[in-house]
């Protein structure tokens, strides 16, 4: 799951760095980019689930997560802080804490 999350953050990031040139004339590059950017919320959004999941001890600790966990953490959180909105949104301001939180509690689990 944590290796397919990373994937798609990776996937709809490149997506979002094409330009219109790039994609064609006939393709609607606004509409790509605005399912991307749902897209990286919408998994953003599990990624904060696993979170939630782990710190309530309803799966294995962070010391048994996969070597992905903290990538998966980086990435989620590099998505959070690229918003331009990030600060004005509730669920992005919190996002932002809950995932340096438990990036810092897997590094430190991890040592």
């Amino acid at each position: 799951m944590l290796t397919l999350g990373r994937g798609l953050f990776t996937l709809h990031w490149h997506v979002l760095d094409l330009t219109s040139a790039q994609l064609g004339r006939r393709h609607n590059a606004l509409q790509d980019w605005q399912k991307s950017h749902a897209a990286l919320d919408t998994i953003t959004k599990v990624v904060l689930d696993l979170v939630a999941a782990v710190e309530a001890g309803n799966l294995s600790s962070p010391v048994c997560a996969p070597p992905t966990y903290p990538s998966v953490l980086r990435a989620a959180l590099k998505h959070v802080c690229q918003k331009s909105s990030w600060k004005q949104e509730d669920w992005l301001k919190a996002a932002e804490g809950r995932l340096r939180s438990a990036l810092s509690r897997s590094r430190r689990d991890h040592q």
